[in-house]
């Protein structure tokens, strides 16, 4: 047998005395109901008021989805039970009603102050109702922020903030990890980089301009890193490249760069292979020549004087420029007219005569000076000498006239009288620029036409030449 419905809603019957645990509850003119009798007989409500009571309570509870078959008649908390059940559907329906935009009247109070349907930001929504409304809605522009040794991005009314101002920036203040603030500065000024607290590219300051973009991330605890840096005008943020670095480095990827450290050279791989790219010399300039000393080592040769030949040094490891390698820089004959003879050797005894010198037939580089047999080179070079000779022995030196001393003898020759022949004497030796010489002859007889027999054929008669090459 169930268990008397303390409340009346199921059972008809009340009790007499307050059931267990309720009788905080009881008030003066309001008496339980006793055994036996009924509503009438033991309350001021009617048995037809009591019962229209229980039936709206019974249509309330199933219109609210309760199941009348789970309550329990006899719990002392029945009705309390029942008007949480009731309450609570109540509430619920005005939070999700249809007709308050979805999310019930409370709701809409709250989150939707301008009345439009849509969920308000400040409380976790878009405000919008599309994709591209929403975004541009969480893209908000912030209030300008002034910059200052701590700048507060925490402070920040949107994620897009204009930094004002020329303070330096050590901290951005805190916001919760994450966060990401896109920044635009309106002048010139400092970020100090901090290993914890304002990471920055590379390590070191950024000093930025009107117009210089950024953004930045929140790591939590005060602590931020400087994600992109553009500037407005395009350059580079660090004017520092870190390549990687080796002792031998070989890359065959196409454009990878890396820095030879034993070398100080880079290279650049070139698909399957390297190419270098060396470093000058010191104090190259316009005209040097460049040459290898090792593989990964260039070396300069300093530009050569006008008219001056490359060569190899004397050691044969290095080029050079210097003379004689070419045609001669100037060239210097004892000229006479067609049929004139070249002159009587004298004093024919073995002492030295001064040889004629009086034409300059090649100098287009002005070195050679020649006034009355006597030659001055500009520079100091090397001079070769031929002088003929007829029917007597004769030998050739250079002589240094500023010095006054001799400087070569050359290598003689010997000619006959009986028959008459002819000979030549040649000769080399160096020179020194700006001093003056002559070349001077000495034969061991007196012969007329002894220094050249004339052919008297053509316009002009050669007796003597001499050749310079400068250095």
């Amino acid at each position: 047998m169930a268990a008397p419905d303390l409340f009346g809603i199921l059972d008809v019957v009340k009790k007499l005395t307050p059931p267990a645990g309720m009788g905080t509850a009881h008030v003066d003119g309001f008496s339980w109901a006793r055994n036996g009798l009924s509503y009438g007989d033991s309350t001021k409500l009617t048995a037809d008021d009591w019962n229209r009571i229980i039936a709206n309570l019974r249509v309330v509870l199933i219109a609210s989805g309760v199941n009348l078959s789970t309550l329990d008649p006899a719990d002392p908390a029945l009705l309390q039970t029942v008007l949480e059940l009731y309450l609570g559907a109540a509430v619920t329906d005005i939070l999700s009603g249809v007709d308050v935009g979805g999310y019930g009247m409370m709701a809409k109070a709250i989150y939707d102050a301008n009345n439009d349907g849509l969920i308000d930001i400040d409380h976790g929504g878009t405000g919008a109702s599309s994709l591209i409304d929403a975004a541009d809605n969480l893209s908000a522009m912030s209030t300008d922020i002034a910059s200052a040794a701590t700048t507060d991005l925490g402070d920040a009314t949107g994620i897009n903030v204009r930094i004002t101002g020329t303070d330096a920036i050590s901290s951005f203040g805190s916001a919760p990890g994450g966060a990401i603030r896109r920044l635009t500065f309106a002048a010139a000024l400092t970020l100090t980089h901090n290993a914890t607290s304002l990471i920055l590219p590379g390590g070191s300051n950024i000093v930025t301009a009107a117009g210089d973009t950024a953004s930045v991330q929140s790591l939590g605890s005060g602590n931020w890193r400087l994600l992109r840096f553009t500037r407005v005008d395009g350059a580079s943020v660090s004017s520092t490249i870190i390549l990687k670095q080796s002792a031998n480095p070989l890359p065959t990827a196409e454009g990878d760069v890396q820095w030879d450290t034993d070398d100080n050279v880079l290279v650049v791989g070139d698909s399957a292979g390297q190419k270098l790219f060396l470093p000058a010399p010191a104090g190259l300039v316009a005209g040097d020549l460049l040459y290898a000393t090792g593989p990964k080592v260039l070396a300069r040769v300093p530009k050569g004087a006008a008219r001056r030949t490359l060569r190899m040094n004397a050691a044969a490891t290095a080029p050079e420029y210097g003379g004689g390698n070419g045609l001669p820089d100037a060239v210097l004959e004892d000229q006479k007219a067609s049929g004139v003879g070249g002159g009587t050797s004298a004093p024919g005894n073995g002492a030295w005569a001064i040889h004629a010198l009086n034409t300059k037939v090649r100098d287009p580089y002005n070195l050679m000076a020649l006034a009355s047999n006597i030659f001055t080179p500009a520079a100091d070079g090397w001079v070769e000498w031929q002088v003929s000779a007829y029917a007597i022995p004769i030998n050739v030196r250079l002589y240094d006239v500023t010095a006054g001393a001799e400087v070569a003898t050359g290598i003689g020759g010997v000619g006959n009288n009986s028959p008459n022949t002819g000979t030549m004497a040649v000769g080399g030796a160096l020179v020194i620029g700006g001093h003056a010489y002559r070349l001077e002859y000495r034969t061991t007889a007196t012969q007329a036409d002894g220094l050249g027999l004339a052919f008297g054929v053509g316009s002009i008669e050669h007796y003597a030449r001499l050749k310079y090459w400068g250095d």
